[in-house]
């Protein structure tokens, strides 16, 4: 790894969404020119250089930004092992997103929580980060493991998966991996108090259901990140989810990574 990629990490544009094969870009002329036109406004505003305060990835472009995430020397060193992988390079904003409100939760009382954690890389990218091999709290992370989904980022899930995770964090005895259908896989496991959550489970009906117990049991100060909050496809979650936390007088932000940020009051 060279010095340049250890004070810098670059963000990864890629069409993983399944929306670009939706109409209007199902029209292969409206698909070339989309591509012509995001292709010449990254290379004027030099996307994803670093300095060049541009950044597009994830369905997201800027510009005339700090984007001091990017040169954080320790999201940098966390993000060191994954350097290479364009799924969490593409996802950069939502992974600082999830390291900075894990850090903020710090010193709540209360567990970290993981719901639909899929292959772990991002809960490892937060430990590193938040350093919490030091930090006595339990971090439980859920997924069925085995399902397969249609996303192509998502291509890991299998008999194999479970396993894995579990020897990625088998060094850290307080991170637990849970497997199972949920909400039902959360009956016994999920911790009295929670201080930090995320939800990720590209389902409205089962993640309201998640949302539900996390927020029962959140305490005051934590934070909970859902990551489908902010993305078209999956406007039933973000209403659904609107709603629900009204309903315990709580408010959601939604950021321009995408992602529902819920601060409990």
């Amino acid at each position: 790894m060279t010095n340049s990629l250890k004070s810098f990490v670059s963000p990864q544009f890629a069409f993983f969404s399944p929306n670009y094969g939706e109409p209007p870009f199902t029209d292969p002329a409206v698909a070339k020119t989309f591509k012509a036109g995001l292709t010449t406004a990254a290379q004027i505003l030099q996307a994803n250089a670093q300095g060049s305060g541009t950044h597009l990835a994830d369905d997201l472009l800027v510009w005339f930004r700090n984007l001091s995430f990017t040169e954080d020397p320790d999201f940098c060193q966390a993000m060191g092992p994954y350097l290479e992988d364009n799924v969490l390079r593409a996802r950069i904003w939502r992974v600082y997103t999830l390291c900075w409100a894990a850090k903020s939760c710090l010193s709540l009382p209360g567990d970290f929580v993981d719901i639909g954690c899929y292959d772990g890389k991002t809960v490892d990218v937060i430990r590193r980060f938040c350093q919490y091999r030091d930090i006595e709290k339990d971090y439980v992370l859920y997924d069925l493991f085995d399902y397969h989904p249609t996303e192509r980022s998502k291509v890991n899930h299998g008999p194999e998966l479970y396993g894995k995770v579990c020897s990625m964090f088998a060094d850290m005895p307080r991170v637990k991996v849970v497997k199972g259908f949920l909400p039902a896989a959360l009956d016994g496991t999920l911790p009295e108090k929670i201080a930090f959550a995320q939800i990720d489970l590209n389902s409205a009906a089962v993640e309201l259901d998640c949302l539900r117990a996390v927020l029962d049991r959140m305490t005051p100060g934590g934070i909970i990140i859902l990551d489908d909050y902010g993305f078209k496809k999956y406007r039933e979650s973000q209403i659904s989810q609107r709603d629900l936390a009204a309903s315990y007088g709580q408010i959601i932000f939604e950021s321009a990574s995408g992602q529902g940020i819920l601060i409990k009051r």
